[in-house]
C-alpha cells in the first residue's frame, strides 16, 4: 500500500520530518514496512504550487490514499487556536469576478462546474482514521487578507469557518485522479490577525504532527 501525505512548506511538518530520509529534492520517506510506504511531498505555496507539483507526482506513482496537512487560518475567533479539523468541503474562493455588488464565483456565470470550485472530500476506506475530528468546510485563495471584512462576501458565499491558500488545489487534483484523499487543518491564527504574536504557530505545528504520529502513522 503507498499513501502520499503533502504539504505546501517544510515548516508545517517539521517534526516528521527530522524523522524522514530525503529520497529526491521535495520528497521524503516517513515510513516503509511489508505493507505500507508512506511518502511526504512538499508542493511549495499557493494554489499554482500545489495543483502543479501534486499532479506532477500522481502522475508518477501510483498511490492509494493521499493526506493533506497544514495549518489554516479560522474566521471564528471562538475556534480555539491548535485545534485540528478535517475539511469536508473547500473550494476555491478566489475564482470569480469582482462587480460593482459584489464577488461573484464564475460557477454561477456559467464558466466552470461548481463541482470545479467546491470539491467535496473522499476519504473512501480511511476514514476511519479521522472520524473523531471535528468537521469544517473551507476556502482556499492565494492572497490571505489583512483584513477580515475583505473576505467576508467569499466567506458567506461558501458558508466557510476556515481558510487555507492550497486545499481546495489538493482536493481538485486528488478528484481528477481518482484517488481517495482527505485534508486536515491546525489552526494557526484569526483571520485578519497579522500580529504573529497572537498566533498559535507552534502549537498547531506540534498538534498536527502528533496527529500523524499517534493517529494515522502508528496504526498503518
Amino acid at each position: 500500500m503507498n499513501i502520499l501525505i503533502v504539504s505546501a512548506t517544510l515548516l508545517e511538518l517539521e517534526h516528521i520530518i527530522l524523522a524522514s530520509s530525503k529520497i529526491k529534492d521535495n520528497l521524503f520517506l516517513i515510513k516503509s514496512t511489508h505493507s505500507v510506504r508512506v511518502e511526504l511531498l512538499i508542493t511549495g505555496v499557493g494554489l499554482v504550487a500545489m495543483a502543479a507539483n501534486l499532479a506532477k507526482r500522481l502522475e508518477e506513482k501510483k498511490y492509494d490514499f493521499v493526506l493533506n496537512c497544514g495549518i489554516a487560518g479560522a474566521f471564528n475567533t471562538q475556534i480555539p487556536l491548535a485545534t485540528l479539523f478535517q475539511i469536508e468541503v473547500d473550494s476555491i474562493a478566489d475564482l470569480g469576478v469582482e462587480w460593482d455588488h459584489g464577488f461573484i464565483p464564475l460557477s454561477q456565470l456559467g464558466l466552470v462546474r461548481e463541482d470545479d470550485i467546491t470539491i467535496v472530500s473522499d476519504a473512501g476506506k480511511f476514514a476511519h482514521f479521522f472520524d473523531h475530528l471535528p468537521k469544517a468546510v473551507a476556502i482556499s485563495k492565494n492572497s490571505i487578507s489583512a483584513k477580515l471584512e475583505e473576505d467576508a462576501s467569499q466567506m458567506q458565499i461558501y458558508s466557510a469557518e476556515i481558510e487555507s491558500m492550497e486545499g481546495a488545489a489538493f482536493h481538485y487534483a486528488c478528484k481528477q485522479k481518482g484517488i481517495p484523499f482527505c485534508q486536515i487543518r491546525s489552526i494557526s491564527n484569526y483571520v485578519g490577525e497579522r500580529d504573529k504574536q497572537k498566533w498559535a504557530l507552534a502549537q498547531s505545528i506540534k498538534n498536527l504532527s502528533e496527529f500523524l504520529l499517534n493517529s494515522f502513522l502508528a496504526k498503518l
